[in-house]
């Protein structure tokens, strides 16, 4: 066996022609990009040590061990790998129970689903009014002020912001940096989403966990050489974004913005259970959000040569040359699964377990460590209690680069290749494929993308794919990438009996989340599928009126929430109900519209069209709320006659409404609570009466 100072004096030989430097120069201490080694000549150190040595070796292993002491190390050790802690903890499961986004190309969690599963390329060209994308680009990114992409994720009317709703002036709105307003309006749609009343929250131990890094605003402000504001200050704080949010709906929880980079949402996920567990708060509002408003961080990485100059995220792909950056937000609701079950609350999916760890020094500060992203990985399997190799997939980080992909690819192998049968790989795929790199939101729209997936039982494909890179070895590793829609892969294991599951036992498919950012910090989360749980609307005996309160601020704004509604009620309408009327704040500067309809489907369509050409359908009946300062209804105007039973409607009877027979509390609701002032949200009675799957009408 070949010593390690034989290996040490290989390799200090080999690099010094590679360099064409005298090997008195060289340090075995010194990391490999410091003694000036490029990539391609990491990857042929790699091939050459491969030959000399007799071993099959990862060619990015001058990134694996960024040292010559470091490999030589590798080489000459026994090969062992560390055990994973004995002490580790498996906390409860924690259950995501909402979810609120805007995506490149889909706002809502539906229309990302729609997206991804379609295979959806959400990237264009630069807008017009971000900045002048054709003046700014150069194929040549050494060429000064030039970038070499003119591509991007971008958000449509990003700019605007409805102020009054969040009670903030028109003079501080417009001093704020837009990813707080994002972000706030993400997490409110979220509360819908999950049907929890923001009222309900005012003075609860909800935690707020947010990653951030772009300042944008606040760079542009100090550059603008405009005289400073009173609200400035607040408006380009990356922490004012976590605690705005919590002022606003008077969240007592912990507040942080988290900034690490690319991992900074995934962090703040794991961050929020930890908090959760520990009993710091009773629930979370965790997520992430990146806007883009200026040029300049796109100008420094086209530099560093990381943008993809094509503008596309190509994960795995033998293409893959780059990156290209998006923005957007996304915020998960995440409450312990035992609250989540006993409140009846629907379940996307359930986090078993999470871990955080860092490069430390390596080939350099940008560089992936493969031993760092092994160790994170055994770490949140360990915290799950979940064996990695019954993992069904994991949705990586992914970003497209040339040496990036191979790493995390490696490590995964390592470390969930082991005991899997050959029949049944580890799936892996990359919503930077669909939306580009979301960067600090990067993390929760992978999140959202497999938690998503698990709920519907599917995969979507990783688009941008036709053939591996060749350095990432997937002929020869329990690997493969996800390139196609299908239904999730079945599992050799029998899944849990409902009777003997328990909230801490994992469910029958699981999936892991990677993140890594730029700087070195690693994240992964563990999931699985929800506990089986009972449809809403086999909740109900006989109740086919369902109670929908809709609110908005205009007319326009109403009946395209209406048409969304429409379309979220056709087939389950008990379970868009119950969300609706349980997250649908009361007594906000908005009108407010109550509408109820038959669950047929088709039938939610007609009543709202109808009414605004004012022949009225059977199926609607709204009213109008006055400002909060004011306690009673301004108006009631109706057109719903009373009923004589579920289905069959007869003539008005003095005028006004009359609930139809309901024998559940949700459903039995009024509409003129919905139009009166006071704040008057939907009882946790009503809301626990139906479990399962609603859908809000945000």
């Amino acid at each position: 066996m070949t010593t390690h100072q034989e290996t040490v004096e290989w390799l200090l030989r080999r690099t010094a022609e590679l360099l064409s430097a005298p090997v008195s120069d060289l340090s075995p201490d010194t990391p490999f990009s410091q003694l000036g080694l490029s990539s391609m000549q990491a990857v042929e150190l790699a091939g050459d040590l491969e030959r000399w040595s007799g071993r099959s070796l990862s060619p990015t292993i001058a990134y694996d061990y960024p040292t010559i002491e470091a490999v030589a190390a590798f080489l000459t050790s026994s090969g062992e790998q560390p055990e994973a802690r004995a002490d580790a903890t498996h906390g409860e499961p924690i259950a995501i129970v909402g979810i609120g986004c805007r995506l490149p190309g889909a706002d809502g969690p539906e229309r990302f689903w729609s997206a991804l599963r379609e295979g959806v390329d959400a990237i264009r060209e630069v807008p017009a009014d971000r900045w002048d994308g054709e003046a700014l680009y150069d194929p040549d990114p050494d060429r000064p002020g030039r970038m070499n992409t003119r591509w991007g994720g971008f958000l449509d009317d990003v700019e605007s912001f409805d102020a009054d709703f969040f009670a903030i002036s028109a003079r501080e709105a417009a001093r704020m940096d837009p990813q707080q307003r994002l972000l706030l309006e993400v997490a409110w749609e979220a509360l819908e989403d999950a049907g929890v009343p923001a009222s309900s929250l005012s003075g609860a131990r909800a935690g707020v966990f947010v990653g951030a890094s772009t300042y944008d605003h606040g760079a542009s402000l100090l550059s603008s050489g405009a005289e400073p504001e009173a609200y400035d200050g607040t408006g380009a704080a990356l922490s004012v974004i976590a605690n705005r949010l919590s002022y606003c709906l008077n969240l007592r929880g912990p507040s942080v913005v988290v900034d690490s980079a690319c991992s900074s949402s995934l962090v703040a996920v794991h961050l929020a259970c930890q908090a959760l567990r520990a009993g710091e708060a009773d629930l979370a509002l965790a997520g992430g959000v990146n806007v883009i408003t200026s040029p300049r961080i796109a100008l420094s990485f086209s530099k560093g040569r990381l943008m993809a100059p094509d503008g596309r995220c190509k994960p795995f792909d033998h293409r893959a040359n780059g990156y290209v950056r998006s923005e957007g937000a996304g915020v998960v609701l995440l409450r312990p699964l035992s609250a989540a079950l006993a409140a009846g609350d629907r379940v996307y999916a359930v986090i078993h377990g999470s871990a955080v760890n860092q490069d430390g020094r390596t080939n350099g500060l940008a560089a992936p460590n493969r031993p760092a992203q092994e160790e994170v990985l055994r770490a949140a399997y360990a915290a799950a209690g979940v064996d990695p190799a019954t993992v069904d997939y994991v949705e990586a980080h992914g970003t497209g680069t040339a040496v990036g992909d191979p790493i995390e690819v490696a490590a995964l192998a390592t470390v969930l290749g082991p005991g899997r049968p050959q029949e049944r790989p580890l799936r892996i795929g990359s919503a930077k494929s669909n939306v580009g790199h979301l960067e600090a939101a990067a993390g929760i729209a992978g999140l959202i993308k497999a938690a998503l997936s698990l709920h519907h039982g599917e995969l979507p494909p990783t688009v941008h794919f036709t053939k591996p890179n060749p350095l990432l070895g997937l002929d020869r590793l329990p690997v493969t990438v996800q390139d196609r829609a299908e239904p999730w892969p079945s599992s050799p294991a029998e899944p849990p009996q409902p009777a003997s599951a328990t909230p801490s036992s994992p469910a029958y498919a699981t999936a892991g989340v990677s993140s890594f950012g730029f700087g070195g910090t690693n994240s992964h989360v563990v999931l699985s599928s929800a506990p089986p749980q009972q449809p809403r609307d086999q909740q109900g005996q006989g109740a086919e009126l369902h109670l929908f309160p809709i609110s908005a601020r205009s007319q326009a704004a109403l009946r395209r929430r209406a048409a969304a509604l429409a379309e979220q009620a056709r087939g389950r309408a008990g379970d868009t109900a119950v969300a609706s009327a349980g997250g649908r704040q009361a007594g906000l500067r908005h009108d407010n519209e109550g509408s109820r309809t038959k669950d047929t489907g088709p039938a939610t369509r007609p009543g709202w069209p109808r009414r605004q050409r004012r022949r009225p359908c059977a199926a609607t009946t709204t009213a109008t709320a006055p400002p909060w300062s004011s306690p009673r209804p301004r108006s009631w105007r109706t057109s719903w006659p009373s009923w004589r039973g579920p289905t069959t409607p007869r003539a008005p009877a003095s005028g006004a409404p009359s609930a139809p027979p309901s024998s559940s509390p949700a459903r039995a609701l009024s509409g003129r609570a919905w139009a009166s002032s006071s704040p008057t949200p939907c009882p946790p009675s009503a809301r626990r009466s139906a479990a399962a799957t609603p859908r809000s009408a945000a």
